[in-house]
């Protein structure tokens, strides 16, 4: 077991799986991201035509999108999200081909929180779900070792 090497322990540390975080501006943002393969070119179409369309979703559901809403989701702050966090660790696990939230995303996050209070692991191969079981012992001990290693003063 490797000792930490923390000087003040942390009474709350966060960890995050898949996160979406943006920051970006409106000009980028990009329906077929957003929504991936659901995203035909017969629905990029219709939004960019009336500003909404129907997209469906797991389970056979269909969901109203908005250009309002793509735009404040595109655009939202993350101040009120580092507000809450900027006092604990954070510690974000990314898949590399996770198709609904961007690994570029979880890069962005990082920079915005800053290397002294998050660590990042992306995880190669894994999707949004991490494929489903594949990787959960992997991660289940990644985040017990974080989780550890700073809550404990050595």
């Amino acid at each position: 077991k490797m000792k930490s090497r923390v000087t003040k322990k942390h009474d709350t540390v966060y960890v995050n799986l898949s996160g979406t975080y943006y920051g970006h501006t409106k000009s980028e943002h990009d329906l077929k991201r957003i929504w991936g393969e659901t995203c035909t070119d017969e629905k990029l179409a219709e939004y960019n035509a009336t500003g909404k369309c129907i997209m469906e979703v797991k389970g056979g559901r269909e969901l109203a999108v908005r250009a309002e809403d793509v735009t404040r989701r595109e655009t939202k702050e993350l101040d009120s999200t580092m507000a809450k966090i900027r006092f604990g660790m954070t510690f974000t696990v990314h898949g590399d081909r996770d198709n609904s939230s961007p690994v570029k995303s979880a890069y962005k996050f990082a920079e915005m929180l800053g290397m002294r209070k998050h660590k990042l692991e992306i995880v190669e191969g894994a999707d949004h779900n991490f494929n489903g079981t594949k990787y959960i012992d992997f991660i289940v001990s990644k985040i017990a070792w974080f989780i550890d290693y700073y809550t404990t003063i050595s």
